[in-house]
């Protein structure tokens, strides 16, 4: 069967994610990958952004606003 030899090779899922420089997702939490539009210098800040950070920035947002 092609391919079965594939799961005993895999790295553990720690090690994958450290490898790859991200952190596992928390309960509750997803990732999603949207389009915004905004002013240039703000959109280019915010993608300079870690995950968590922009996460952060859309949610006290979303509170100020009272979305």
């Amino acid at each position: 069967m092609k391919g079965k030899n594939l799961r005993k090779d895999r790295l553990p899922k720690p090690v994958r994610l450290e490898l790859l420089g991200v952190q596992e997702l928390q309960a509750g939490e997803v990732t999603r990958t949207v389009r915004v539009r905004g002013q240039k210098a703000i959109i280019e800040e915010f993608a300079r952004l870690t995950p968590i950070e922009r996460g952060q920035v859309i949610e006290r947002g979303m509170k100020a606003t009272g979305v």
